[in-house]
């Protein structure tokens, strides 16, 4: 028992740092709510607007720019070593 203990712990070299990982968490959730609250309200502009479609658009290049932002910071996170991938 003993010798699998040492062995997992073994398996990684530095603790990661909570904090961060906590946050970057958190960034990427509110960022993911945020896309998902521009889709509803893309789907709701496209089912009941009668404006021209213009705040459709607007609901569209929102959801672009919080979706690329939301990529940016997985990105950035990874390579930070504040996220990594579960290797299971």
């Amino acid at each position: 028992m003993a010798q699998s203990l040492i062995y997992c712990l073994s398996q990684y070299t530095r603790a990661p740092d909570t904090t961060k990982t906590a946050t970057m968490k958190l960034v990427l959730i509110i960022l993911l709510l945020a896309v998902i609250v521009s889709l509803a309200s893309g789907l709701w502009f496209l089912a009941k607007d009668d404006q021209g479609g213009t705040r459709l658009l607007k609901a569209l290049k929102i959801r672009v720019a919080l979706s690329v932002l939301l990529i940016s910071f997985l990105i950035l996170g990874y390579y930070q070593g504040w996220i990594s991938p579960n290797t299971g």
